[in-house]
């Protein structure tokens, strides 16, 4: 059972950064409290067979508490049953900005329908990404470079 002072962690997306993210926090968490995803189901399984991501951090062994998922509706009930018994979690969307929109819209439709103007409902989440954000949100509705 994970440690109640430590929220479930579910990272969605397997590059390098939220693999990196991903290797980051489970080593400091108990074990069974960090998840990640990947889109692609054969590098999800090379990556838990081989404890590694040879395609983006070959030189980074995944820590033992670290569990790889495939199926991201099964992460998502698993990720959303832990946050249920903790009351508290963090989903993390680590994908490049242009697939932020879809992967947002895949874990929205997994809870159905939000209430306007809500995105989600109860623990937080949040997204990262890597691109240069000047460039990468140059005129998008959440960010927009000061003048």
């Amino acid at each position: 059972m994970p440690d109640a002072r430590v929220p479930p962690v579910l990272v969605c997306g397997a590059g390098a950064w939220g693999t990196a993210f991903a290797i980051h926090l489970a080593r400091r968490a108990p074990q069974g409290v960090v998840s990640l995803w990947a889109r692609d189901a054969e590098q999800a399984r090379q990556m838990a067979a081989l404890r590694v991501n040879s395609r983006y951090l070959p030189d980074a062994p995944l820590p033992p508490g670290l569990h790889v998922a495939a199926h991201l509706g099964q992460v998502l009930q698993i990720w959303r049953e832990q946050t249920a018994l903790e009351r508290l979690g963090l989903l993390v969307l680590a994908c490049p900005v242009s697939a932020l929109r879809d992967l947002a819209h895949e874990v929205a439709s997994f809870w159905g329908s939000p209430p306007r103007g809500r995105a989600f409902c109860g623990s937080p989440r949040a997204w990262s990404w890597r691109a240069p954000m000047a460039t990468a949100f140059s005129g998008h509705p959440i960010w927009s470079p000061p003048s």
